[in-house]
């Protein structure tokens, strides 16, 4: 009973103790460090080559058995796996069970020395594996054919993982990319009256999709025209305007298709020349 005419005759004084309440646990909630989901690192470490335009060969003859064998000589590391592909190399390290803290920054300090002697390698990136890596899950994939695997990939594998609400980003490496050439005959050209130049305008005219018309209904719905390029002979068969008529592009220019890295592999795993490529993905 006294308590309560205590708090009765000191009203402002309650009423201040309130407010600093409030204040406190406001600023508390705003300002003061919160981690709801602490980092958890793991035994082991990756590490990222970017080695520019430098061919799946060279870079691994170059760059990824020289520094394994670097990397070979750092006490604690129990394991290695690299993944070598045009313009760069993948190393992930496992480490012992009773390694040292400290032995990220020796991974560190041994690959940005190997880098700096060599002039291929334009970018490095050091990584400790758990929950603050930058892809979550690292997937390889290989064993069989590089034409095959890499529509697998592109089609089947990225759409579907790209689908999951709890995936921000999907990376391949390694990939098979084609190349498309086309060389023009100088003596076809002037035969039907046809500039490079206004070929070329037609030919990225006819590698796109295109709005032509809105169908109006209870659920308005855009009429599009796919005209998107998907193989040489959808190429080779461009209609090319000339004054005597449309003609072929196959009828004006050779046009022909290879592997845009022109090398005997895209990709080299564990110094084996295997077709595989690595698919990286990472949680929102």
């Amino acid at each position: 009973m006294r308590l309560l005419k205590f708090v009765i005759k000191r009203k402002v004084f309650i009423t201040l103790l309130v407010i600093f309440i409030i204040f406190l646990g406001s600023y508390a909630f705003l300002n003061l460090d919160r981690e709801l989901t602490p980092v958890v690192d793991l035994n082991g470490a990756s590490i990222e080559v970017d080695a520019g335009d430098l061919t799946a060969v060279d870079v691994e003859n170059d760059i990824t058995t020289p520094l394994e064998q670097a990397l070979q000589k750092v006490d604690g590391i129990s394991n290695m796996e690299s993944t070598t592909y045009m313009g760069g190399s993948f190393i992930q390290t496992y480490f012992k069970d009773d390694y040292d803290k400290d032995l990220v920054r020796e991974l560190e300090t041994v690959v940005h020395s190997f880098k700096n002697n060599s002039t291929a390698i334009k970018k490095v990136d050091v990584s400790r594996h758990g929950s603050g890596t930058k892809y979550g899950f690292i997937l390889d994939i290989s064993g069989g054919d590089m034409s095959e695997m890499s529509k697998f990939a592109l089609n089947v594998l990225k759409p579907r993982v790209e689908q999951l609400p709890e995936v921000q980003d999907v990376t391949f490496s390694g990939i098979k990319d084609d190349r498309i050439n086309i060389a023009f005959e100088r003596e076809k050209l002037l035969e039907q009256g046809v500039k490079v130049t206004h070929a070329v305008d037609i030919m990225k005219q006819m590698n796109r999709k295109s709005t032509v018309g809105k169908l109006f209904d209870d659920d308005a719905t855009f009429l599009r025209w796919n005209t998107k390029l998907t193989n040489v002979d959808d190429i080779k068969n461009i209609q090319i305007p000339s004054p005597s008529g449309n003609v072929l592009l196959d009828d004006i220019a050779k046009v022909s298709m290879n592997d845009a890295h022109d090398n005997t592999t895209n990709v080299w795993k564990n110094g084996q020349k295997d077709f595989n490529f690595s698919a990286n993905w990472r949680g929102t």
